[in-house]
């Protein structure tokens, strides 16, 4: 089967027609339907129109639920398998309608027609069972051919399955006026039974949806033509009223309302009437069709002419040809890009407009989109008198309502400015990897999908690996990043490269790596991560900048572990000591001097500490001055000896004498770099000495006392 047309495409009227195709299929399903349900329930009239009238036979509802299933999917669903339903819904109904026939012809009984309820198929007026009539037999053929062969078509363009559809319609037309009219030779074979009224209703929705289906191919095409749907309603009506008034004057003659005669002329006057007003009404409308018509023509060539200042405006080359290769549409920006004269390249091919070497291409191009049927884009090269120009083509072709391609559209833009741009672009890409390359730290740049898009061989160098495409989350495993413990993997959220992609800046991120090319020994890695933001502040990519500092971490942990022995031997020692950088920041504080003073290191300015540590000038009593005391003083680059201190606060209510010594620490460049004092503790040696000049006064009282005797 053929693809139907996108509606959207289709005429109006087209769409109008199918949805009434549609409306019939599902008329005739629920036909069948009802008669089923109607022999199910025992319900006479959904079997029979009338009380004395024949049954539709349930086999033959079954037939119209599967060829009305069947119209209405070859129209809503074109997916393979449906088509192939619509073929066994097709083969079964011509198989039931076949074996019908050759049961009649060959007389061989083959009851399939009554097995289903057959204790009720018993027509009393016509003392036979009921069977599927021949004429309805035929009508069944007529309906699975039609839908068999509904997509088919000659090369000739002919569609046999339209012509089935006519005489399908024809035949149930007769059968319907037979029954009108009383004429039982219009719907009865010999002494067979009868096709039944709703039967022949059936078979004419059937025909007229199957033609209804495709009414835009083969002879429907003609008959509708471009007329509007009022022409074509009138043209069926005509078919349907002297059906309605045949019926309408044989139901007033039956009531005596009239005799034959007067029925006769009365039928004959109102079909004359009818036709005349059908007639003046067509010709109204074939009227108000010329005049649309010339009322399109004039807005089409009104659109046309602005179509052509729009395209004479564009910046691009614009063109259309036709299947032959000869230009039926050019802009001024086409003429004027080539040096053709205005209107010079109309009705002329490649051949004749571009140099030899070029045309060959160009018939290329154009095969390529006629063969395949859809736009292609193509990179073309033309001389121009400032040297050779590049486009990029998009070459498309147009369809008529019939799908076969009129014309081959182009659309070329100038890219020749922007090729020297690339050229550029790649040099300085070029410069900037080799800049990349040279510098002594890695760098990685990842874009917001977390794909590595730039990774220089330094980082390689440092990494042990280079560029690895795998998810973010499994970046830690390939590139072997660990936690300072050595064996817990760094987390992939906390990657400076991660938080960089999604905003976050991070800097100097110390991560130890350990993979197959450092083995277990390692190395030590510092990352600074930013994001990298477009001219819309998006993200659009991450990058981090990355070194080696396996020398300085060992340097570190060399000066901690100096620091630590400092520490023990300071710790050990009979004198406080206390080591201050220039910024006042504590960085030694030992046990001896958090006896002496009673309190340990806090972060507090020197200026503080009198107040804090309780620091008493000894004769006076007074808080000692901050500025004076030994370790402001070494801050200031002062030395100062044995200043004597007391120290009394809570822990030390009583009070401790203290000598303080200061001396200021200096780098190489003799620059202040710290302060540090000793405290020693005296208050046992002065107790000492008052005790030693006690006795030295008693003594000196006892000589006294003695020369006096």
């Amino acid at each position: 089967m053929e693809k139907v047309k996108d509606p959207v495409r289709m005429p109006e009227i087209y769409r109008r027609i199918r949805f009434f195709s549609q409306v019939f299929g599902i008329l005739v399903m629920c036909s069948g339907v009802l008669v089923l349900f109607g022999w199910v329930t025992g319900i006479e009239f959904l079997k029979r129109v009338r009380p004395q009238a024949v049954a539709m036979n349930p086999v033959t509802a079954i037939c119209f639920i599967a060829a009305g299933w069947g119209l209405y999917l070859v129209q809503v669903n074109r997916l393979p398998k449906w088509i192939k339903t619509v073929r066994w819904l097709a083969g079964f109904i011509f198989f039931i309608g076949a074996l019908k026939l050759f049961s009649l012809f060959t007389n061989l009984p083959l009851p399939f027609d009554q097995i289903l309820f057959e204790d009720q198929l018993w027509e009393r007026t016509s003392r036979a069972n009921n069977v599927i009539a021949p004429n309805t037999a035929l009508n069944l053929l007529l309906v699975a051919l039609s839908l068999w062969f509904i997509d088919y078509e000659t090369p000739r363009g002919r569609r046999p399955g339209q012509y089935f559809s006519i005489v399908l319609s024809l035949l149930a037309l007769v059968s319907l006026y037979g029954h009108v009219y009383q004429i039982t030779a219009l719907f009865r074979v010999a002494t067979y039974l009868p096709m039944a009224f709703h039967t022949a209703m059936a078979f004419l929705l059937l025909g007229a949806g199957f033609l209804f289906s495709r009414p835009d191919k083969g002879i429907l095409s003609i008959i509708i033509g471009e007329n509007s749907g009022q022409v074509i309603f009138l043209r069926f009506l005509a078919l349907l009223l002297p059906l309605i008034f045949g019926w309408f004057r044989l139901q007033g003659e039956t009531a005596g309302l009239y005799d034959k005669e007067f029925g006769t002329a009365l039928f004959a006057v109102l079909t004359y009437a009818i036709a005349m007003f059908l007639l003046g009404r067509q010709s109204f409308l074939q009227h108000k069709i010329r005049q649309t018509r010339k009322m399109a023509m004039d807005a089409i060539k009104e659109n046309e002419r602005r179509l052509q200042a729009i395209l004479d405006h564009s910046g691009t080359l614009i063109s259309l040809k036709n299947p032959e290769g000869r230009y039926t549409l050019v802009n001024n920006q086409f003429e004027k890009a080539f040096g053709i004269s205005e209107g010079h390249a109309l009705g002329k091919t490649d051949a004749e407009l571009f140099p030899k070497e070029i045309v060959k291409e160009l018939h290329e191009y154009n095969r390529k989109v006629l063969e395949f049927r859809k736009s292609q884009s193509f990179e073309e090269k033309y001389p121009h008198k400032d040297g050779v120009h590049t486009y990029v083509t998009v070459k498309f072709p147009l369809f008529d309502q019939d799908e076969e391609i009129y014309a081959l559209g182009a659309v070329s833009t100038d890219i020749t400015k922007r090729k020297q741009l690339e050229v550029e672009l790649r040099r300085s890409h070029q410069r900037l990897f080799a800049i990349l390359d040279n510098i002594g730290e890695g760098v990685m740049v990842a874009d917001s999908e977390g794909n590595i898009i730039l990774f220089n061989k330094r980082a390689e160098e440092i990494l042990g690996t280079g560029a690895v495409m795998v998810p973010w989350e499994d970046w830690s495993k390939t590139y072997g990043f660990f936690q300072a413990d050595g064996t817990t993997y760094f987390s992939a959220e906390e990657f400076p490269l991660y938080k960089a992609i999604h905003g976050d800046a991070a800097d100097s991120v110390e991560i130890y790596i350990r993979n197959d090319k450092f083995g277990e020994s390692g190395k030590w890695i510092a990352f600074t991560g930013r994001p990298v933001f477009n001219d819309e502040a998006e993200i659009i990519a991450g990058v981090v900048v990355f070194r080696d500092i396996s020398i300085r971490k060992n340097l570190e942990g060399l000066f901690q572990e100096n620091q630590r022995r400092l520490r023990a031997i300071l710790s050990s020692i009979g004198e406080g000591v206390i080591i201050m950088s220039r910024e006042e920041e504590i960085l030694l504080f030992n046990k001896k001097a958090e006896e002496i003073l009673g309190y340990g290191p806090k972060s507090i300015p020197v200026n503080e500490w009198p107040e804090y540590y309780g620091i008493y000038e000894v004769e006076t009593e007074k808080l000692f001055p901050a500025e004076e005391l030994p370790l402001a003083r070494a801050l200031r680059g002062l030395n100062s000896e044995e200043v004597e201190v007391l120290i009394r606060n809570k822990y030390n209510p009583e009070g401790k004498r203290i000598f303080l010594n200061g001396k200021p620490i200096r780098d190489n460049e003799g620059e202040i770099t710290g302060g540090i004092i000793d405290l020693k503790d005296i208050t046992e040696q002065r107790k000492l000495e008052e005790y030693l000049h006690e006795i030295q006064d008693q003594f000196m009282e006892l000589l006294h006392s003695t020369g006096r005797r």
